[in-house]
């Protein structure tokens, strides 16, 4: 039996290598090995690399439905960095059946921080100048304070293909957010579709 679980693995594997080439920027993995006693599949834009920060491979499964692509300062995980940049890709297809009325990247933003809003009612939102991709993309960006919850974020959000993407910086003090504000742009900055 765990033989035939190996066999669907690897074949599943195989076609989401197979397909990553077509669309190179998400990355995409199964695992059978997820906790969750079936096989879980991740994908995340492929991030480029910052100077003085790794990623938390075991933060990118546990996070998200379906992942993130997590960059954490050299010395700390995830769970103990006072700051954390990472980013996500939603599958537009499944999120606009799942949520009829959105359609649009302006929909799902909205989507967004209403659902984080709900969640946080304490937090301050505003609007951020846009944040531009290596290739010339605008992302459309948030702000998102909550000095009581100990949290700054800002939030990018774009279109890839069939992904909804969406770059954070998180973190839990002001200082921390905005001492690495210029590596979260330079990621941004240097990410290509």
């Amino acid at each position: 039996m765990w033989q035939n679980y190996l066999l669907f693995s690897v074949a599943i594997s195989a076609a989401l290598a197979s397909a990553s080439k077509i669309n190179a920027e998400i990355v995409k993995q199964a695992s059978v090995d997820c906790g969750k006693g079936e096989i879980c599949l991740y994908w995340w834009p492929k991030l480029p690399s910052i100077k003085g920060w790794h990623t938390d491979p075991a933060a990118n499964t546990a996070r998200g439905g379906n992942g993130i692509n997590s960059r954490v300062p050299d010395g700390f995980t995830f769970a103990n960095a006072d700051v954390v940049i990472h980013g996500a890709a939603t599958y537009r297809a499944r999120y606009e059946w799942e949520n009829p009325a959105s359609k649009s990247l302006g929909a799902f933003i909205t989507d967004d921080r209403e659902s984080f809003s709900s969640k946080h009612p304490m937090t301050r939102v505003t609007g951020a100048a846009p944040l531009i991709t290596a290739d010339g993309q605008k992302l459309r960006s948030m702000i998102y304070i909550s000095p009581s919850e100990n949290t700054w974020e800002q939030v990018a959000y774009g279109l890839e293909d069939d992904y909804y993407l969406v770059f954070t910086i998180s973190a839990r003090s002001r200082a921390a957010f905005e001492g690495n504000l210029p590596a979260y742009h330079d990621l941004i900055m240097h990410y290509r579709k």
